[in-house]
């Protein structure tokens, strides 16, 4: 059994952690999402987490980080997510 952190493994960010999975879990998902601020403060693993959660074959809270579309998110190789940078 895999533990997953509540967080999606962001430090600083709790607050934008818990806004997504809140409107996930409400379905208030937005159709976009933009994230901006200075180098190296977690946008990218953030966005990573998200896309991961909304794709995740196990259909849960939190992406499971094993299925086949997590690995490929990760692998920035999943056909319906697209880094944009």
């Amino acid at each position: 059994m895999i533990v997953q952190d509540t967080n999606w493994g962001i430090v600083g960010h709790e607050w934008a952690v818990q806004y997504l999975r809140r409107s996930l879990r409400n379905e208030r998902g937005a159709h976009a999402y933009l994230f901006a601020g200075p180098e190296s403060i977690g946008k990218s693993l953030l966005a990573l987490h998200l896309a991961q959660t909304l794709v995740c074959e196990t259909g849960g809270p939190d992406p499971c980080l094993t299925c086949r579309a997590c690995k490929r998110i990760a692998k920035n190789n999943h056909p319906d997510v697209r880094a944009i940078s």
